[in-house]
């Protein structure tokens, strides 16, 4: 019987030489294949138009980044007080339950407030990393490097 999958083989009776190979001179291939590679596709030359355009965008994408980063953290600082709003209406609830007598409710409200407090503090967490994050971003835009540079290759072009 004659097996023709050499695949098999090789793992039905292992074989070195089907298995092993040489580092080095894989290596050596590799190189040589990298080689010639590059030698066949030269890196363009780009133009201050390319390079205009690449500036543009990462100024942009920095720009963005801010406004986003800060909205994001407006928008936790919203929740947060959004649960302190909420912990005192459960508060306010809690003593009008204790003043009429009834237990359970001033119990139930108490638990609100427990959790309440601890969505808070979590809320909090979350406003404080992302306010540094912010302050992060605003500082990347106000102090991006290549301001001159865009307005240097502006001028070149547009004359």
């Amino acid at each position: 019987m004659e097996i023709k999958d050499i695949t098999r083989c090789a793992f039905m009776a292992p074989d070195p030489k089907l298995i092993t190979i040489d580092i080095a001179a894989h290596e050596e291939r590799m190189k040589q294949m990298r080689a010639e590679r590059d030698a066949a596709n030269p890196p363009k030359q780009e133009g201050p138009q390319e390079e205009l355009r690449k500036l543009r965008r990462e100024l942009y994408n920095v720009t963005e980044r801010a406004k986003s980063t800060e909205t994001y953290c407006n928008n936790l600082a919203g929740n947060v007080k959004l649960l302190e709003e909420r912990i005192n209406t459960a508060l306010k609830l809690k003593k009008v339950a204790a003043d009429e007598g009834n237990l359970r409710g001033e119990r139930t409200y108490e638990h609100a407030v427990q959790r309440l407090e601890d969505e808070r503090n979590d809320a909090e967490l979350q406003f404080q990393r992302a306010r540094k994050v912010s302050a992060e971003a605003a500082t990347a835009l106000k102090e991006w490097p290549h301001r001159e540079r865009v307005k240097e290759l502006e001028t070149s072009l547009s004359a």
